[in-house]
């Protein structure tokens, strides 16, 4: 997941995570490190990934550790 997200222009890094939700058991949430976040490539991305794999939030970082 974290390949294919990485392939997108602008986004120099990428993190995958899954966190607790009160939804769900867990979310997953895709961490990009870029000056502005590409939303309409990463929901065209996500949309051909399987449902448990699609990022529900996004978060722009500075850096990723």
């Amino acid at each position: 997941v974290e390949q294919r997200f990485g392939t997108l222009d602008g986004v120099a890094d990428v993190a995958v995570w899954r966190r607790k939700s009160e939804l769900v058991d867990e979310e997953v949430v895709l961490y990009v490190v870029a000056d502005e976040v590409p939303l309409a490539s990463i929901r065209a991305l996500a949309a051909d990934l399987p449902a448990f794999m699609r990022p529900t939030r996004v978060a722009r970082m500075a850096s990723i550790p």
